[in-house]
């Protein structure tokens, strides 16, 4: 008799045999928040999970394939996803699975050579884009995504140097809260240390720009996973949806000589963008006191309580709100 049985996501991981699961089925594990498996006996046939609003690691044995166990998984993981109070829910999986996640009304927006990316929502991406085309301008539209964790010199200067080459420079925050400062106090720094330029815009990047969704691996930069496949799908799904509706014809980005994650990040949007009108534009890295001034960087000094040094490399708006959030002393 076939049973869906949820498998307790502890410090240890997934289970043994389901990680044996997913690596017969040519996936690897991925953090989730909760993961089930469809079991006849001890035998697995069928496998799914979510971290967020993500449906991901959904896999089938081939000799179940013709039960419609996928229907099964996915409708279980929909029905927990739902009562946890998601709205829009996401899809990351193979290519090779874009139909079959399409017949369970899934929609298509972004994919890599490996991936695709579908949400629930047939106008999710949509009405998002709508929203963000209000802002664009009919000379040229430039734009920068940053995390600002928190916000430096390093982004003041990046901003500074793409906003006199543009009529009006985009800067999409990423809205994501798994970074160390949350996402409400990495917004005030960014409009408080932009607020000198006034061609300047700050839009919230939401679900669509470089998200758990999009590229869950730019928040697991300790982990070494780096993945060229989520990182291709943020790039694919940045021409294709947010650059024509901010009318985007520029993508300025810092070089990266040290992190791993965002290089290869960095790279695939010069793989992709140029072929779809899009020119990136790739800035050397500030420097101060012989080293490139980053976010890292600042985040290492306060964690030493090094708070003249850390005061040194972020402007002085960063610095008072960093104070008045007791984090800068």
């Amino acid at each position: 008799m076939i049973q869906i049985e949820q498998i307790p996501l502890g410090v240890g991981g997934l289970e043994k045999r389901a990680e044996e699961f997913l690596a017969a089925n040519g996936l690897a594990p991925e953090p989730l928040d909760y993961f089930a498996v469809l079991t006849d006996g001890d035998k697995i046939l069928a496998c799914g999970g979510f971290e967020k609003n993500v449906i991901k690691c959904v896999a089938t044995s081939p000799e179940a394939r013709d039960m419609q166990l996928s229907n099964k998984i996915v409708s279980h993981l929909r029905s927990e996803l739902k009562s946890r109070g998601a709205s829009d829910i996401f899809v990351f999986t193979k290519r090779s699975n874009r139909e079959i996640f399409a017949s369970l009304a899934f929609h298509p927006i972004a994919q890599s050579d490996d991936a695709v990316l579908l949400e629930s929502s047939a106008r999710g991406v949509s009405s998002f884009c709508e929203k963000l085309s209000a802002f664009a301008c009919d000379g040229k539209n430039g734009c920068i995504v940053m995390n600002a964790n928190p916000f430096t010199l390093g982004h003041r200067y990046l901003a500074e140097a793409a906003a006199r080459s543009c009529d009006r420079l985009h800067v999409i925050a990423v809205r994501e809260d798994a970074s160390e400062f949350p996402f409400a106090l990495r917004l005030e720094m960014i409009k408080a240390g932009l607020k000198h330029l006034p061609d300047a815009v700050v839009h919230e990047g939401g679900d669509y720009v470089i998200s758990k969704a999009t590229f869950p691996a730019y928040f697991l930069k300790d982990s070494g996973m780096v993945s060229k496949n989520q990182a291709q799908l943020d790039a694919d799904l940045f021409s294709r949806h947010i650059a024509p509706a901010l009318k985007i014809c520029e993508r300025f980005v810092g070089s990266e000589p040290l992190d791993a994650v965002t290089n290869a990040y960095n790279s695939a949007l010069r793989q992709i963008l140029p072929s779809r009108g899009i020119k990136v534009t790739e800035l050397a890295r500030m420097e101060k006191d012989g080293a490139p001034v980053s976010a890292k960087r600042v985040r290492a000094l306060l964690k030493e309580k090094k708070f003249a040094e850390a005061s040194r490399l972020v402007p002085d708006t960063t610095a008072k709100i960093l104070s008045a959030n007791g984090m800068l002393e």
